[in-house]
């Protein structure tokens, strides 16, 4: 005779993630929301239905889009989309700071959820309000530690905006009922900061993994993936390379941020590394795997300019761990304890490209190093890849759900 199976945790419940602008870390949201409904919860998507990411139409959950919300410019030209965005920043952060309730909380109220989740802080008084109005519990996912985000240049974030995000988040984050956090040190940021109880941590992981390592391939294959911005300093990654011609090739995909494709390209080709360096432009995350795979080290040299780069622990090196890489990153608070415990990787120096190139260097040119940080990535993925997060995820969301 068969065993019983085992009940769904969550049967019977209904999760709702809401959001303000696009849904931050949408992968991210994604993979939370497959583990949730996988343990039996209805999951909805609630947010505005100009800026509902195309990747959550797609996904099979049900996707609710309110009106409301303005719109940015997309423009192929980079001066007027950079112009347009600029002037929509501004309006779109003063229509956020007044434009209190409405839409999103009823769209939220009308799924008759038991937990709502704020997808980012912009979403936090929303949830906040429509938890409270359904009697049901709530979970802030802080991905991101905002006060640093918002002082990041990049962002060029309104100054009234930030103040009133940062105020609300000072009032609202020790009511939520479950807050998440990327890593060990930000759920510690934000325990001192705002006397919350401990953050659970989830991290940033992949869904998949591969279960050998690939042998080092000559010249060394490194990697970069994600968006392209000034803070991940990916033209001194570059510059680095021509000290590594001949030993290290590097493949760059990603896709505009604060950063053009072509304007990197050009200096590919101002510092004559056609044959070394090749940018690939934007990917499936859904396929990170199959796309690293076949490198063999996984890097990311960027400045440190706020303390989210000091605290996190990127999605970057958890893809490239999963994918069976050695990951060569810039040392930080989070990175350097997690290296040294793992034996996965290297801390770079961002300050020049000769210290990238430097640190680089004495990896590239110890072939069998490398091999064992690949294998060392291959060991400890099934502690950090995706399942294990989403199993903690459930447990958690299970006591919330169970508690008074």
């Amino acid at each position: 005779m068969l065993p019983e199976p085992e009940p769904l945790l969550l049967e019977g419940y209904t999760v709702c993630y809401v959001s303000a602008f696009a849904f931050g870390g949408v992968y991210r949201t994604l993979k939370q929301a497959r583990s949730l409904s996988e343990a039996g919860a209805r999951v909805v998507f609630v947010a505005h239905e100009n800026l509902m990411p195309q990747q959550m139409k797609d996904s099979g959950f049900e996707c609710i889009g309110v009106k409301g919300a303005l719109t940015a410019s997309d423009n192929r030209i980079w001066l007027v989309r950079v112009g347009l965005n600029l002037t929509f920043h501004r309006l779109r952060n003063w229509f956020v700071m007044r434009y209190r309730g409405g839409p999103l909380v009823r769209g939220v109220r009308s799924t008759r959820a038991d937990v709502v989740q704020a997808a980012s802080l912009p979403a936090l008084e929303y949830a906040h309000e429509a938890a409270g109005k359904l009697g049901a519990k709530l979970v802030y996912d802080g991905n991101e530690l905002w006060t640093g985000f918002l002082q990041n240049p990049a962002m060029s974030a309104d100054p009234e905006w930030s103040a009133h995000l940062l105020k609300m988040k000072r009032r609202l984050i020790p009511r939520a009922d479950l807050v998440l956090a990327v890593s060990d040190p930000m759920g510690d940021r934000l325990v001192d900061r705002y006397g919350i109880r401990r953050p659970l941590t989830i991290l940033n992981s992949p869904p998949d993994r591969v279960k050998v390592a690939r042998p080092v391939s000559h010249p060394v294959r490194l990697v970069f993936h994600g968006g392209l911005s000034d803070d991940r300093n990916i033209d001194g990654l570059i510059r680095a390379m021509v000290y590594l011609r001949g030993r290290a090739t590097l493949d760059v995909h990603g896709f505009n941020r604060t950063v053009d494709q072509d304007t990197l390209q050009g200096l590919v080709d101002e510092l004559d590394l056609g044959d070394v360096v090749r940018l690939h432009g934007r990917y499936d995350y859904q396929r990170v795997i199959e796309l690293l795979r076949d490198y063999d080290i996984g890097v990311m040299a960027n400045r440190i300019v706020e303390e989210n780069f000091e605290i996190a622990l990127p999605n970057k090196l958890f893809d490239s761990m999963c994918a069976g890489l050695a990951v060569a990153l810039t040392g930080s608070e989070a990175v350097r304890p997690f290296f040294e415990s793992t034996g996965c990787g290297i801390t770079l120096d961002p300050s020049t490209p000769e210290t990238i190139a430097r640190d680089l260097g004495a990896l590239v040119d110890d072939p069998a190093r490398i091999m064992r940080m690949k294998e060392a990535s291959v060991e400890l993925a099934p502690r950090y890849w995706w399942p294990e997060q989403g199993r903690k995820l459930v447990a958690a969301y299970g006591d919330v759900l169970r508690s008074e």
